[in-house]
């Protein structure tokens, strides 16, 4: 949230952030659904939020920051190799 503070709705810059993360929300609110919310209503300049995710260990976690991206424009990339290991 300290991120999209730094943002102005009238900057001429694309206002991007670029957020790596294991996904899991670990302080503060660490409900997925309020998070989006909060992004949401804190968004006031538009910015895209690309997550790049590393060590997921939960689905839930992938889907989370899909969710979130794809919610303010931006893409989202992981790494699944535990994931996808832990399913063999």
């Amino acid at each position: 949230m300290t991120a999209l503070g730094m943002f102005s709705p009238e900057s001429e810059r694309v206002p991007i952030i670029v957020f790596l993360t294991d996904g899991e929300p670990t302080e503060g609110v660490v409900s997925p659904y309020a998070i989006r919310q909060n992004i949401k209503d804190a968004n006031t300049a538009q910015v895209s939020i690309f997550s790049i995710a590393f060590g997921i260990e939960d689905e839930s976690n992938y889907h989370f920051l899909r969710a979130m991206s794809l919610k303010t424009a931006g893409l989202r990339s992981g790494s699944h190799l535990k994931l996808m290991q832990q399913k063999k």
